[in-house]
């Protein structure tokens, strides 16, 4: 276990490791996590700022007080995340899954995102998986 409390990550790069990580207060800003099973880790109070994550195993990574902004998903397993948290503020999700239900997605306009448009090119989903 690492664990983090106060202060920045800047500029560093996790590949290929089983890492569990336990920060709060922390800034996490261009950041690199690659092919990790991060299982586990928790983010609480955390600014996750133009980072990215790949072919990674990720948990509920953040908490209620945490923000996550310019930051990239790409082909991730999302443990318990919330997908419409993950939606907007520049954040790009794409080839992810995502355990379990999701709350309905909207649009900036309230027009509700579920059918062909979740399983696009950019978002899907567990069970859209299995239905196909």
């Amino acid at each position: 276990m690492v664990a983090y409390f106060g202060g920045t990550f800047r500029n560093v790069a996790v590949r290929d490791s089983h890492i569990w990580v336990v920060a709060k207060d922390v800034d996490v800003d261009e950041c690199l996590f690659e092919n990790n099973d991060m299982e586990g880790s928790k983010f609480i109070a955390t600014q996750i700022l133009n980072s990215s994550f790949s072919n990674s195993i990720l948990d509920r990574s953040y908490g209620p007080n945490s923000t996550i902004l310019g930051t990239s998903f790409n082909r991730c397993t999302m443990l318990a995340a919330e997908l419409p948290r993950l939606i907007g503020a520049g954040n790009r999700v794409m080839a992810c899954t995502f355990d379990g239900p999701q709350p309905m997605v909207t649009d900036s306009n309230g027009v509700v995102l579920g059918g062909p448009k979740l399983r696009g090119e950019e978002w899907t989903t567990t069970k859209d998986s299995e239905e196909e």
